[in-house]
């Protein structure tokens, strides 16, 4: 009896250990680029983010670009997740590791996305306004790559690197913006939403009526 007890724990310990096995994605981007142009190298100590979406694909959520360009309050829109981060480590390449275990709407199978923001750095809590960045996926297992940009089995160990893309959507070794597709990318920089225009009218009205109360005052 004694046996079988201990030969069930340590078989629920197996399983335990199994169903939260930590994956590993060496990812690795050369010829990274701050700007839309050579001039600037994507920084050492800019911020590389994995995203995942918990379900559906990254083309059902419509113009990626006008999305991105949106997150000024966060790193990832609803219903995606952030796998992980790191920083680039060196001046205009992209290498490092995500290391992270599935829990909760992020799963195996769920289409991955590298979102990179050169001015930001692991400190940073978020997005501002005016920060520029670029994302990449796609469908194919590009440049040596051991996976295509979808979430891998439990306890996965591997690399995924990504091509860089020309302004005209080719893929090239120049720069990395170009037009959104499915094997590609876009760069983007934030902007404020309608309601945050609206917010900083309202403060700049209630501002002159203030200075204006008290100018009559005095």
């Amino acid at each position: 009896m004694k046996k079988h007890i201990i030969a069930t724990a340590i078989a629920a310990a197996l399983a335990s250990q199994a169903a939260v096995a930590s994956v590993t994605i060496n990812f690795g981007m050369a010829n990274a680029y701050g700007s839309t142009n050579t001039s600037t190298p994507f920084a050492a100590t800019g911020l590389v983010n994995l995203l995942s979406l918990d379900s559906g694909t990254w083309a059902g959520l419509g113009d990626l670009n006008a999305l991105f360009t949106s997150l000024t309050n966060s790193f990832t829109p609803a219903g995606v997740t952030l796998a992980g981060q790191f920083v680039a480590g060196s001046s205009g390449s992209l290498d490092g590791a995500f290391v992270f275990n599935y829990s909760g709407n992020f799963n195996a199978g769920d289409q991955l996305m590298i979102v990179a923001y050169p001015t930001l750095t692991l400190a940073s809590v978020n997005p501002g306004l005016n920060t520029p960045g670029f994302f990449f996926r796609t469908d194919l297992v590009v440049d040596g790559s051991d996976i295509a940009y979808v979430a891998p089995s439990d306890g996965f160990s591997g690399s995924l690197f990504s091509y860089t893309i020309d302004q005209s959507g080719t893929f090239a070794n120049d720069q990395f913006t170009s037009g959104a597709g499915a094997a590609g990318g876009s760069g983007f920089t934030t902007v404020p939403e309608p309601s945050t225009y609206a917010l900083l009218a309202m403060s700049g009205l209630a501002l002159g009526g203030y200075i204006v109360r008290r100018r009559n005052r005095a």
